[in-house]
């Protein structure tokens, strides 16, 4: 069944929300997993998952019981759990006509029973799930299900923790960067006072009118410099929002980001044998930039690139880190050997409001995931742009300032 058009942009404020938390999901686990197990061991049940669940892929960040997995949102059972805010329970999939034919079902692990409920954030957006399941039959009494309420909570307390940690850190690392420049910027203007100030007094009395002007002057201009800096330490310590300082937080090279996007995306190419290659440069000088919603660009538009690329084909990405002077600008170039897109389509994709897709091997589509991604750019202060033919594939190139 389709989203609806209302489904549809609830589930886009939901994932635009979900990029704030900056989450690197195959370093995650650590995090979690004592959790996922406290979980298992109150509702006595064999397995147990903390999920997040992005736009194409359920990630597990905490398990017990089961090793640690991504698979499609599709084929997850939590993308019906993070629709509303109670608990969600399947009593025996076996006999379930949405979930009889899935794989952990039909295989190994031949799960029957799922329990489910949301991880709801302060702001109420439900970010993932915590699931408890089972090859058996099981009855939670109203005690477990208050329990695992707690622990759900718990999960979203740490991941909270995570990302203020993340956003304490942006915040001391800008400051520092403000300080350094303060010290260094505001020694000048006040040498400039203390001599305009010390020349006045020893010739007071002495010189001219104009000349006692021109030495007021130039503490007048030296002084509005000096606010001018205590101005920019004031607005930086007065930043709320992650938007604000984000920036000055953790940093990738090239090679860093080729690391974690083949991590993150290469079990989904390796289902449909889909070779990617990605050429990181500019990694010889050590060169660096801020890490910040770029596990969600990327991964987004390879994952993507993936859905809409046949079986054999190959996606090619090329992470380039420019620098003139003082100023840098990420440059990612994704390629793919794709069914393309018409001339329509790709004008639709341009104005954000393209129809529902399925891949080539009829993973779901949605409609929003370039949207989306050209909304996160945006919020970067970047720019987006897409071209395509039909039968000859997709070329994205994202161009990031810093």
């Amino acid at each position: 069944m389709e989203a609806t058009q209302k489904e549809q942009r609830e589930e886009f404020e939901r994932l635009l929300h979900l990029s704030g938390y900056d989450l690197d999901y195959p370093s995650l686990e650590p995090q979690f997993s004592n959790l996922a197990k406290i979980a298992a061991k109150i509702a006595d049940t064999e397995i147990s998952l903390v999920n997040i669940i992005d736009l194409h892929t359920q990630w597990s960040v905490g398990t017990y019981g089961f090793p640690a997995i991504q698979i499609p949102k599709q084929d997850s059972i939590c993308q019906y759990t993070i629709l509303g805010d109670a608990p969600y329970e399947v009593k025996d999939m076996s006999s379930d006509v949405l979930f009889r034919e899935r794989f952990y079902v039909l295989g190994d692990p031949f799960l029957k029973y799922y329990w489910g409920i949301p991880l709801r954030d302060k702001e109420g957006v439900n970010v993932g799930s915590l699931c408890v399941m089972d090859k058996n039959i099981k009855t939670l009494s109203d005690e477990k299900v208050e329990l695992l309420r707690l622990v759900a909570n718990e999960v979203v307390l740490k991941m909270e923790a995570l990302k203020m940690h993340g956003l304490l850190e942006q915040f001391r690392q800008n400051m520092e960067s403000v300080f350094r420049k303060t010290a260094h910027d505001v020694r000048s203007p006040i040498g400039g006072i203390v001599s305009a100030a010390d020349m006045l007094l020893e010739q007071w009395g002495q010189v001219e009118r104009d000349r006692i002007l021109e030495y007021l002057t130039l503490i007048q201009q030296t002084g509005t410099s000096v606010l001018e800096l205590a101005e920019e330490i004031l607005e930086a310590g007065n930043c709320s929002s992650a938007s604000a300082f984000a920036l000055g937080g953790e940093t990738f090279t090239t090679q860093v980001l080729k690391e974690k996007v083949l991590a993150m995306c290469q079990i989904q190419a390796l289902a449909k044998d889909i070779e990617i290659r990605i050429n990181a440069l500019d990694d010889t000088n050590g060169d660096s930039f801020p890490k910040y919603k770029l596990l969600q660009i990327v991964g987004d538009l390879v994952s993507n690139a993936i859905k809409f690329t046949p079986s054999f084909g190959q996606i090619d990405i090329v992470l380039h880190l420019q620098i003139d002077g003082s100023s840098k600008k990420l440059v990612i170039k994704i390629v793919d050997s794709g069914v393309g897109m018409t001339r329509q389509k790709l004008e639709q994709v341009r104005k954000g409001n393209a129809a529902s897709h399925h891949g080539t091997k009829g993973e779901r589509g949605f409609a929003f995931g370039l949207a989306l991604v050209r909304e996160m750019v945006k919020s970067l202060g970047g720019s987006f742009s897409i071209t395509s033919q039909p039968l000859e594939g997709t070329t994205v190139l994202v161009e990031i300032p810093y």
